[in-house]
C-alpha cells in the first residue's frame, strides 16, 4: 500500500520545483547579461582602436 500524500510534502516539492525553477532562470540572465556586457567591451575596445589610429593617421 501507498502513503497519501501529505499536505506538507505536497508543499515542499512545489518549493523545491518553484526553487529549482527561478534559480535556472535567475543563472540564464545572469549569463546572457554577461555575454552581453563581454560584446559591448569589445565592441568599444574595437571602436577605440579605430579612432586611435585615424588620429596617428591624421598627426603623421
Amino acid at each position: 500500500m501507498t502513503r497519501p500524500e501529505t499536505p506538507l510534502r505536497r508543499r515542499s516539492v512545489f518549493l523545491l520545483c518553484a526553487l529549482a525553477v527561478s534559480t535556472l532562470v535567475v543563472l540564464a540572465t545572469t549569463y546572457t547579461l554577461w555575454r552581453l556586457r563581454a560584446e559591448a567591451i569589445e565592441r568599444l575596445f574595437d571602436t577605440a582602436d579605430m579612432y586611435a589610429r585615424s588620429f596617428e593617421a591624421h598627426l603623421t
